[in-house]
């Protein structure tokens, strides 16, 4: 089936990131650095002031550079967040669309929620500038593309515990990492609660297991229970 829209050309996108990437050495912080499967579920008292809630599969894939963010939000149909080296994209089945995202697009917020694309590009990719050490502490990072967030603060280089974003339209973020866990022999941050200057919730990490589990799910068996399983409308949600 044909796509009915496309919004930035792959080819424009394409190019600016190959000008970018000249202009700066980058160093990746990978919170994830092997093909695996992470599903999340965060919950938030949003700029609104109502409840918000938000469910996350993210299927990483390290030696193809492609990552699939499974995006679920109440009452809403499900869709599909798609990044490469060059190419980032939204792909709906109902109707069948596929949106081109240009960088500048990263810094939207998802549904009613305070999570932002930038912030699945960070998990995705991890990439920040280099800097040296006489010109920048190691523990303050700069993201390489992001239009919203221009530093992310760490207490500690290894299993931090406060994490304070800093970025576009004087936007500060807090996360004080509750607990760190080793899950299918990754340590990751099991419990993160987030706060901006008129929000609040909390981030938690259900099950993680590698993509060639992904025919036993746990999460997607403890779904089918209830007859309910939004991956299964996605038009290419058996995708791997």
């Amino acid at each position: 089936m044909k796509f009915v829209r496309t919004l930035i050309p792959t080819a424009l996108l394409t190019a600016a990131l190959a000008v970018s990437a000249q202009a700066q050495d980058l160093c990746p912080h990978k919170l994830v650095d092997r093909d695996m499967i992470v599903n999340m579920e965060g919950w938030f008292i949003n700029p609104q002031h109502s409840r918000a809630r938000i469910d996350i599969e993210w299927r990483h894939h390290e030696e193809a550079k492609r990552d699939t963010f499974f995006i679920h939000l109440p009452n809403t149909p499900s869709f599909k967040y798609i990044t490469e080296e060059t190419n980032r994209f939204i792909e709906k089945d109902s109707p069948r669309i596929r949106r081109q995202m240009a960088m500048h697009h990263l810094k939207e917020e998802i549904g009613n929620t305070p999570v932002r694309y930038d912030d699945l590009e960070f998990l995705a990719h991890g990439l920040f500038v280099c800097k040296d050490s006489s010109v920048q502490k190691p523990n303050i990072l700069s993201p390489a593309y992001s239009n919203m967030w221009w530093s992310i603060t760490l207490d500690s280089l290894s299993n931090p515990h406060l994490i304070t974003m800093r970025g576009a339209f004087k936007e500060k973020r807090e996360m004080r990492i509750d607990t760190w866990k080793e899950l299918s022999g990754i340590m990751l941050p099991t419990l993160v609660t987030v706060a901006g200057m008129d929000y609040r919730g909390k981030f938690w990490i259900r099950s993680v297991y590698p993509i060639e589990d992904l025919s036993r799910d746990p999460l997607r068996e403890n779904l089918l229970k209830f007859g309910h399983d939004y991956r299964a409308s996605l038009w290419i949600g058996n995708e791997k």
